[in-house]
């Protein structure tokens, strides 16, 4: 698979190439899932370099969100510096959109 060029990601109707997808286990917490991804996506997450992923996101809230939408949802946020996208069935990450922090 090759890698888009950095700053490139998603559009508005939902097409570019992730740097990693990762199928979400109904099992497991949405956080997991996703930190799991970025550790795919060969980015460092350890909480003594980056900003926690609570300080980007209301996890709970975007759980919520996915585990009481009636139908299919596709949300779409920055989570350090790379655009991702969480639906109840994977998480996407992409290239850095800008310097990562």
């Amino acid at each position: 698979m090759s890698l888009p060029d950095a700053g490139t990601g998603p559009t508005a109707d939902g097409t570019g190439t992730p740097r990693v997808a990762r199928a979400r286990d109904p099992d497991r917490e949405l956080v997991a899932d996703i930190v799991d991804a970025f550790g795919d996506a060969a980015v460092d997450v350890e909480p003594t370099d980056r900003e926690p992923l609570y300080e980007w996101i209301d996890t709970d809230g975007l759980a919520a969100i996915l585990e009481s939408s009636r139908y299919d949802c596709r949300l779409e946020t920055v989570i350090w510096g790379h655009r991702t996208v969480v639906t109840p069935h994977a998480v996407e990450i992409y290239e850095p959109i800008g310097p990562v922090r």
